[in-house]
């Protein structure tokens, strides 16, 4: 589904929803009160259906809690798209999946997990999206008697989770998932994000079917200049993208590789048609073509991530390959990495960020110009990656 649809499905229908289900909770809880009880966590049930960095960054807290509660069970319910990553982390011993395919799929598949819930009944929801009615309705009719979600002061959210968590939008977001934790009585000192082993057979697999065209001496860099259908105002302008290829090109034993989805290919595309006879001979363009696992092989192999703020950002902090990640919508102190060999290039300006508002529109402020990515120019972003290259 477009996830203009999804959106209007979730304010059109979703709050309506939750706002007949809130008063109707209301109404039954002045007679009977609900009674948590955390000593007998059997089943925790755990929703995120976009940000694959997102889940990426909670996944070493799952394990805490896993750690604390060894018996119970735990089942993560995402989208289809998310379920190798969740996969890969293995933080969870069940996974359940909607599709979005379509819009008759995406609903058989809500009202098939909607019986495995009711069925299974969950001790625990954690709902991990912070403004998603589908998602507080999911959890809510999860039938968990513990539902952790993030703090808004609206009746549709309050009424429907009875363990709110204060999202705080000017501090990291590892701080409200330890506050998540703590609800649970899991307490963390130390956060660790264990790297992602392959083995070199798994590696060579990768090299023969996507890396004929390269060397083994080869530097190569792998370019993500997308960030995903949920906020595109966070992608660089392409022709800056074209710029600094163009200029690390030029430079021996390197390769410059592609990355995006397959709904993402044709913007790669657009950019590669830019380029110059030479730059295209040292290009290699894999967009649309690699799964979770194979991106992360990819992205093992490599010497620098180049990418806008999204989901490759993290992965290349799982596989402690360098990265350099312009953000301008989007606040790195919120989400981004803070580690040496992940550079952050953003410019602060007064407005940003502007995509974690509630009922505010992406880029609403400066109509759609995002002056904090223009005027990152190209020469900072080529300087930036030439100093990370020489650190390799």
């Amino acid at each position: 589904m477009k996830i203009n649809l999804m959106r209007n499905l979730d304010h059109y229908l979703g709050l309506p929803l939750c706002v007949i289900l809130g008063i109707l909770h209301k109404l039954v809880t002045l007679f009977r009160k609900e009674k948590p009880e955390f000593e007998k966590i059997k089943k925790i049930l755990v929703l995120k259906w976009f940000g694959l960095g997102s889940i990426v960054m909670f996944s070493p807290f799952l394990k805490e809690i896993k750690k604390k509660y060894k018996d119970a069970k735990i089942t993560f319910l995402t989208f289809s798209s998310r379920k190798e990553i969740v996969e890969i982390l293995k933080i969870s011993d069940q996974i359940e999946t909607i599709s979005t395919s379509g819009f008759l799929q995406f609903l058989k598949d809500t009202f098939r997990q909607l019986i495995k819930l009711s069925m299974e009944k969950a001790d625990v929801c954690i709902d991990l999206e912070f403004f998603s009615k589908f998602s507080t309705l999911i959890s809510f009719l999860s039938g968990a008697r513990i539902r952790i979600g993030l703090y808004l002061p609206f009746f549709w959210r309050l009424s429907l989770i009875n363990f709110p968590v204060y999202f705080n939008p000017s501090k990291h977001i590892l701080r409200t998932y330890k506050m998540i934790c703590e609800v649970l009585g899991v307490k963390i000192e130390k956060i660790k994000y264990e790297k992602i082993e392959f083995s070199q057979e798994e590696k060579d697999e990768f090299r023969k079917k996507y890396l004929k065209s390269t060397n083994l001496e080869d530097k190569l860099i792998v370019i993500n200049p997308n960030a995903g259908e949920l906020a595109e105002c966070r992608r660089w302008p392409k022709e800056y993208f074209v710029e600094v290829v163009e200029n690390l090109s030029k430079r021996e034993n390197l390769k410059i590789v592609f990355i995006g989805t397959k709904e993402e290919s044709g913007y790669v595309k657009e950019i590669i048609e830019e380029l110059t006879v030479e730059s295209k001979s040292k290009i290699l363009d894999l967009s649309g073509r690699l799964n979770i696992k194979e991106l992360l092989i990819l992205i093992s192999l490599s010497s620098l991530v180049i990418t806008n703020d999204s989901g490759p950002h993290h992965l290349a902090y799982l596989e402690k390959t360098p990265s350099l990640s312009i953000w301008g919508p989007g606040d790195p102190e919120l989400f981004g990495i803070k580690d040496p060999q992940h550079k952050i290039i953003y410019l602060d300006y007064d407005c940003s960020p502007c995509i974690y508002l509630y009922r505010t529109k992406p880029a609403l402020f400066c109509g759609g110009r995002i002056p904090c990515l223009r005027n990152i120019l190209p020469e900072v972003v080529i300087k930036e990656a030439v100093n990370l290259l020489n650190e390799v």
